[in-house]
């Protein structure tokens, strides 16, 4: 265990440099940020997969800055390239926010333990074996300046936020209705649920906090036949799924279900309501350490069955979508490959043949636009996956950004606003990390409609008025982005 500790230095300080913000949960937080993502198994095997979505080259600086000062510089290098093979972005930053928690959390401490142990086994040295140049670290820090937005947007996020325990501000999910905004966020070892009310005049918005749960992971939300559910999963070593539901944000009850209850732990990531006849929630079993997919599905969002999941194999899903008459969920299998799984019912599922169309590039967002399901990856890749075989036809990373092409861009959400296609997430454009909003008529040709240093933008809804919101490093109050409407 001595092992744990020593390596655990250059995980945390790597993103802590880098400004992505360390989200402290028990169970961990996915931030969902293209930030985005390969399941967390961990193996002992020392097979290299060629489906890796490369960290950006600031965090993985920082990460062998702080690693080299505590060990050998191979290690290092292997270590990291290993993480990258296995974690996503989001499960990497995740799996630090579990450790930085409780370092003795088994869970985290095996899937670390593991990639140290597979490179020691390669002859790599543990030990450091040259001192830093200096005892003065140069660190490299994101953009955080203030910007004054387009006219039509402007910066926002609840006043009263609670930072994170570095010091980060973290909204995860949002949700619009014609009365406005629910939004869930990070507050350490606390999930909060906010309400985001346009003022009469469309002026700007008024929030509020509605509710508190301690130790709750991943919330998400939905409204479902005239009723809010907050949706989760607990901490401990067996964690179950959790909804609450009610008329109002502010006076929801919790659900007793025997199909939230499983024997391993579970992680939620993602729900979807279709067509107001069914409402899906998908995650993982085994978290972090995953072992297959869970779903359980609702016709009224009281009684709760669990779907038949033996056709899935090691699926795991990543997010799940309504997109028409039809859900999209999409995820990998636990070797690496990228899946497609369409249902009419929630209930029923059948894989859509992807031929490696994403390659190396993981699936992030559903979305339908002129009668065609598309998918777009963390990276900004567009496939179409309404033809057979599915086929690449754009990519948001061509859109310009403060007028200069991005290094890398991490999208995390996509969603149709009246008939136009909205992503947000973030770019790396030189040195700076940018928030992004962009559009696109067709998925095919996008074009950045707003931008803001030093925030990550994590999701997106429509409700009188359009709201991003995300991860800001400034103030609770630059954790979002409105546009009235």
């Amino acid at each position: 265990m001595a092992l744990q500790t020593r390596e655990k230095v250059g995980l945390v300080v790597a993103i802590w440099i880098v400004g992505v913000g360390v989200v402290v949960s028990a169970t961990g937080s996915d931030p969902d940020l293209g930030a985005p993502e390969s399941t967390m198994a961990a193996s002992t095997s020392s097979t290299t997969r060629t489906d890796i979505e490369a960290y950006p080259a600031l965090i993985v600086e920082e990460y062998m800055s702080g690693c080299t000062e505590e060990a050998g510089e191979d290690l290092c290098r292997c270590t990291i390239d290993e993480f990258q093979q296995r974690l996503t972005l989001s499960e990497f930053i995740e799996l630090s926010a579990l450790l930085e928690l409780d370092d003795t959390d088994p869970n985290a401490s095996v899937v670390v333990l593991d990639m140290i142990e597979v490179c020691v086994g390669r002859g790599f040295s543990v030990v450091a074996t040259t001192p830093p140049v200096s005892e003065t670290t140069t660190t490299t820090t994101t953009t955080t300046t203030t910007v004054v937005p387009p006219p039509q947007w402007e910066v926002t996020g609840p006043a009263g936020l609670t930072p994170t325990a570095d010091g980060q501000f973290w909204l995860r999910k949002v949700y619009g209705s014609a009365d406005g905004f629910v939004v869930t966020a990070f507050t350490g070892e606390t999930s909060e649920v906010w309400t985001a009310v346009p003022a009469p005049d469309g002026s700007g918005l008024t929030w509020a906090r509605v509710g508190e749960y301690p130790r709750l992971a991943a919330l998400h939300v939905e409204n479902f036949r005239g009723q809010w559910l907050i949706i989760g999963s607990t901490g401990g070593d067996t964690a179950d799924a959790v909804v609450s539901r009610g008329a109002d944000p502010a006076l929801l009850e919790a659900l007793d279900d025997p199909a939230f209850v499983t024997a391993d732990r579970v992680r939620i990531r993602g729900s979807a309501v279709l067509e107001d006849r069914v409402i899906v929630i998908a995650g993982v079993l085994g978290f972090p350490n995953v072992t297959g997919p869970y779903l359980i599905a609702s016709a009224d969002g009281v009684a709760w069955q669990p779907v038949d999941v033996s056709g899935f194999g090691q699926f795991a899903p990543d997010t799940v979508a309504a997109a028409g008459d039809r859900l999209v969920m999409i995820g990998e299998d636990l070797d690496g490959g990228r899946e497609v799984w369409v249902s009419v019912d929630g209930l029923a599922w059948q894989e859509i043949e992807t031929e490696n169309v994403f390659g190396d590039e993981r699936p992030r967002a559903i979305f339908r636009v002129e009668g065609a399901d598309h998918v777009i990856t963390a990276a900004g890749t567009v496939v179409r996956i309404s033809e057979s075989p599915p086929r690449i036809v754009g990519s948001v990373a061509t859109a310009l950004v403060d007028g200069r092409a991005p290094d890398s861009a991490v999208i995390a959400t996509a969603t149709v606003i009246d008939g136009n296609v909205v992503a947000a997430g973030y770019v790396f454009v030189g040195q700076d990390l940018i928030g992004v909003v962009a559009t696109s008529t067709d998925g095919v040709t996008w074009t950045v409609v707003y931008e803001i240093p030093g925030t990550l933008f994590g999701d997106i809804a429509d409700g009188r008025g359009v709201l991003v919101v995300g991860s800001s490093s400034v103030a609770g109050e630059n954790a979002a982005a409105y546009i009235p409407g």
